[in-house]
């Protein structure tokens, strides 16, 4: 494996730089509830480093989400809509981040200006986790990566730039074609996620061994495998995959 990794612009999520000149960051993710409290305590224990918090709403679960910020001693990122209101919402809860999920390109173009100031005011990091349509042919690749680009060129347009890129897909070819290339043509942080649901294989040993491969090219940046189950496995095995990664340097 070699020793070198891309280097990217400086970014940070609350206390953790994000980028080439910083070590790769372990993420786990999990969802509120009543147990968030003790499994975010418990998934630091083992070694995550930011904890993705998915479920929010307006009246759901604020005042123990709140909690959690306060007391779990790593940033949190809320998975929210790419809508003001749910950014405005992270922001007033103590957010360190927020991962949007967009799906429609134009009307994020037109939230852009908003969302951007709300996250420049709060110094919130902001990843982009793009869901566009795409075709189930070769193309599929240069089309997610030309999604990203675009929508970093929103956010640029508005002097934006505390950015980093989930490429996201079930497929791993796809993941790790787009993140290469997204390597190559900007330099964001990438965390190249590959989510559950690709039929016929074991999700977490083909998200193990993408990440494997694409810390090994010194393209990832961050390592995040939901698919290995709650937030506590998801960041052992994240230990683990970087562990491994850096034996063989």
């Amino acid at each position: 494996m070699t020793s070198w990794r891309r280097h990217t612009r400086d970014t940070r999520t609350g206390t953790v730089s994000v980028g080439g000149r910083h070590p790769v960051v372990v993420r786990a993710a999990t969802a509120i509830s009543r147990a968030l409290p003790a499994e975010a305590a418990a998934a630091v224990a083992a070694g995550c480093q930011t904890l993705l918090v998915r479920g929010w709403s307006l009246t759901t679960g604020a005042a123990l989400a709140a909690a959690v910020i306060r007391d779990t001693g790593v940033p949190i990122v809320a998975e929210v809509a790419s809508t003001v209101t749910a950014v405005a919402r992270a922001r007033l809860l103590g957010c360190a981040g927020v991962r949007l999920v967009v799906r429609d390109e134009e009307a994020f173009s037109l939230r852009a200006p908003a969302l951007t100031r709300i996250a420049h005011d709060a110094g919130l990091s902001l990843e982009l986790a793009l869901v566009p349509p795409l075709p189930r042919d070769e193309r599929r690749p240069l089309l997610l990566a030309e999604a990203y680009l675009r929508v970093c060129a929103m956010l640029e347009k508005n002097r934006f730039t505390n950015t980093q890129l989930a490429v996201t897909c079930t497929d791993p070819l796809t993941v790790g074609r787009a993140a290469r290339m997204l390597a190559v043509a900007s330099d964001y942080p990438l965390l190249p996620v590959l989510l559950p649901g690709l039929p016929g294989s074991s999700p977490v040993m083909s998200a193990s061994a993408l990440t494997y491969v694409l810390l090994a090219e010194g393209v990832s940046d961050g390592v995040w495998l939901p698919s290995a189950g709650d937030a506590v496995l998801q960041a052992q095995l994240g230990r683990e995959v970087v562990r491994t990664a850096q034996r063989f340097r």
